[in-house]
């Protein structure tokens, strides 16, 4: 067992005492970590605030105190993930590049970012938690749909789309994610690990580059 138990948030707890607001980010943030492993490992049906627990080698009470229930902490673990991942693809520098290279720039770090083991293992336990959690797919629509769908509008607009409307843009900003992004994030999920990212692959998304700025005029 990957056992995630430090010392001195420990003692504060065992001692009574008011763990500090740095204490408090740390504790919340081993809860995180530890929910994420096993979540995303044993999946939520088979993971249990015990199991978490005996992982951190913390007091259910202290998991309670945090959150109210597993639904609650498999949330805010979904949340979690979706944030790490989505303010590392907000810090790209994509200063003086072509519209084609921003672009391009984009869909590498978001292939990257879906194709990652936690995304994809996170993709797979929520699609089959949809029917549980219905609020999932609004939490995931918020975190990650709008933002990255944001981000590209953002690049096009920036680009040479400042003639178009803000709705056009954005319909074509989904286009462009569901060309470059979905077919591989949907073969990782239901496929062979690396789906998606060999010469095949490659290839396919240059062309589909190629389709979205002649079609939509961003050329």
């Amino acid at each position: 067992m990957n056992n995630l138990t430090t010392s001195e948030p420990l003692q504060r707890e065992h001692s009574g005492g008011r763990p500090s607001r740095e204490a408090a980010a740390q504790i919340r943030g081993r809860i995180l970590e530890a929910a994420r492993l096993l979540f995303l490992r044993d999946g939520y049906e088979k993971t249990s605030m015990d199991a978490i627990s005996a992982e951190l080698g913390m007091s259910k009470r202290t998991l309670y105190a945090r959150f109210l229930g597993k639904a609650d902490l498999f949330e805010a673990m979904v949340a979690n993930v979706l944030e790490r991942h989505l303010s590392a693809l907000e810090e790209a520098d994509l200063t003086g590049r072509s519209l084609r290279e921003q672009l391009w720039e984009i869909a590498d770090r978001l292939l990257a970012s879906s194709l990652d083991p936690d995304m994809v293992a996170l993709e797979r336990v929520v699609t089959a938690e949809a029917q549980r959690f219905p609020k999932l797919a609004q939490l995931i629509h918020n975190y990650a749909a709008d933002r990255t769908v944001g981000l590209v509008a953002n690049i096009l607009r920036s680009g040479s789309g400042k003639g178009i409307a803000r709705e056009q843009v954005h319909r074509d900003a989904k286009v462009f994610l569901g060309l470059m992004i979905l077919p591989s994030l949907r073969g990782a999920v239901l496929g062979p690990e690396g789906f998606g990212i060999d010469t095949e692959g490659a290839a396919l998304r240059q062309r589909s580059m190629d389709i979205f700025l002649a079609g939509a005029g961003y050329t």
